[in-house]
Formats: C-alpha cells, structure tokens, sequence
C-alpha cells in the first residue's frame, strides 16, 4: 500500500471547514481528477453514509464506491473506498491559533488491472502527491473566498 499526506492552514472556524469537507457533494469543487460523487445515502453526511465516485489517474477513470468509517466532528473524517482503487482518506481537523491545520492522508492501492494500465509507478506516486497537496489548496480556496 501507498500513502500520501499534506497540511494546509485555513483561515476559517474548525467546524465550517469540517461541515464542508464531508459533503461528497462539495468534493468535485477541490478534489482535483475528481469527476463524481453519485449515489450518495443517505444525503446527510455521518458515519455509514457511502456514494459511488469516478476519479481519473493520469487520464484514465476509474470507479467505485466509498463509505464514511470514521465521523468524529470536527475532529477527524475517514472515507474507505473500494474499486479500481483501494483507498483510506484521513482528513484530520485541528486548531492553531486562528486558523485550522487540515491534513489530508491517503493511504492506496489499485486494483491489479488498473495498475497494468498504468506504466510508470513513480509518475503515479508524485501525481498523487501532487494531488493531495492541490486537494488542500483548493478546499483553502473554497472556504477562504
């Protein structure tokens, strides 16, 4: 298994920016190759709530389906997803001074097929890092605008 991690400072109160990450419907606006979160039961966000998704690494989609492991507002959110790409997202939630550290860790690996269509497994593993850190960047846009 694979991991990434990154952390980002937010200059907004702890539980907006938790109550906006959890949404799978606010994900397409900062989750970068993030095409859809679909399906999603029940609407409200909290622990068993699962949604199909369609991600693309380096261009090819991939599918599957994700379910909520962990809801500790506003502390920590934990998404485990199945598919073509077996994942667990850690967001972790914490206050310093005015402003809120996320840290977004994605432990992965993909499916045997999937990773057959993929050729360069460095080139995956920084895309995916790159990912993360642009993941952060675009939630710090989102809730600082």
């Amino acid at each position: 298994m694979n991991n990434v991690s990154a952390s980002i400072l937010i200059n907004r109160p702890i539980q907006q920016v938790f109550d906006y990450t959890v949404l799978p419907q606010n994900g397409i606006h900062f989750i970068p190759h993030l095409k859809e979160n679909n399906n999603i039961k029940p609407l409200q966000a909290g622990i068993g709530q699962t949604f199909d998704w369609v991600y693309s690494v380096a261009g090819i989609p991939m599918k599957g389906s994700a379910k909520v492991v962990v809801y500790n507002s506003p502390h920590q959110f934990v998404l485990s997803t199945t598919g073509e790409i077996i994942s667990t997202w850690t967001f972790s939630f914490k206050n310093e001074s005015n402003e809120v550290k996320v840290t977004l860790t994605i432990d992965y690996t993909f499916e045997q097929n999937s990773l057959k269509k993929i050729v360069n497994r460095l080139f995956i593993n920084t895309y995916n890092e790159k990912a993360v850190q642009d993941t952060l960047e675009n939630l710090k846009v989102q809730l600082e605008s």
